[in-house]
């Protein structure tokens, strides 16, 4: 079993680690040849999972991966231990991420190389505590039903403002859209009923993606196109998604309508990008509702 990569793109491979942290304390790193994936198949009560892939040249200007399970090598890691490791490298000319063992323990090797003020290497080594898995091909993406619609969500800093000031009215957010690019975030108590709305967003009518999983297909249009489709979800769900605001370029929402919220989260431009997070978001039951 060998993996090394240097690393192409240290400030994305940072973020991502950085968003994922914030939603989970472990996640399974699945090291293969074309992509690399994060998973983190929701350990809080949130219910909130993240599958992120990302194409091999994205992240990594060279990569090597080989094993006895079809070239592919899952760890379990401390998603703030690879942070921090990733986060002294800031700066540095070269960062290489190695599988090797510290003693009978292995480890992801973080290999740093930076040049001093005198024109000196220098040279850094950072370990990540990892534990190797099996293959894990029979963990699979959380079922949902078909969505009943597509959006291109505004940015998600105003998202993130704007959900802020509801989340002191309720723990409770309903999101909502219709067919005619309007996007709806509210929320409801006992003093209070507000929401915030946002027109003239686009629909998306396909995405390239070689994984269904990370391809949204075509928005339906049946129905009228004024109905709104709707889904609540817990504030902190939402927050979780709305922390990838620091990586993401376009930013898709899909609505089961009271079931759940699927944000799929571009890096760069568009769907044509070379990674994409997918977050999942399961719907809450509204007051009044069975």
């Amino acid at each position: 079993m060998r993996f090394r990569a240097e690393i192409s793109s240290l400030a994305t491979f940072t973020r991502v680690c950085q968003s994922i942290d914030k939603l989970s304390k472990r996640c399974v790193l699945k090291l293969a040849r074309e992509r690399i994936h994060f998973i983190c198949a929701g350990e809080d009560t949130s219910g909130v999972q993240v599958w992120a892939q990302f194409e091999a040249d994205t992240l990594f200007k060279t990569s090597r991966v080989e094993s006895n399970s079809g070239n592919e090598i899952y760890l379990e890691l401390l998603t703030d231990s690879l942070q921090k490791a990733l986060k002294s490298a800031d700066g540095a000319t070269e960062v290489i991420l190695r599988l090797t063992k510290k003693g009978k323990f292995p480890v992801l090797s973080v290999s740093i190389r930076n040049a001093s003020g005198s024109g000196r290497q220098l040279d850094v080594v950072q370990d990540v505590s990892v534990k190797v898995l099996p293959n894990l091909n029979n963990i699979k993406e959380p079922m949902c039903p078909d969505p009943d619609l597509h959006i291109v969500l505004p940015p998600l800093t105003a998202l993130t403002t704007v959900l802020a000031r509801l989340s002191k009215i309720s723990t409770t957010v309903t999101l909502s859209a219709n067919r005619s690019g309007v996007l709806r975030m509210g929320v409801e108590s006992d003093q209070a009923k507000v929401t915030v709305e946002w027109r003239d967003l686009r629909h998306p009518e396909f995405l390239s993606s070689d994984d269904p999983a990370q391809r949204p297909t075509p928005t339906p249009q049946r129905g009228d196109a004024e109905e709104f489709f709707t889904c609540s979800l817990d504030v902190k769900s939402l927050s979780k998604f709305l922390t990838s605001r620091a990586i993401a370029g376009t930013a898709i929402a899909s609505i089961c309508r009271d079931f759940c919220c699927v944000f799929y989260v571009y890096i760069g431009a568009g769907p044509e990008s070379g990674g994409v997070l997918t977050y999942f978001c399961p719907g809450v039951l509204r007051d009044g509702e069975d």
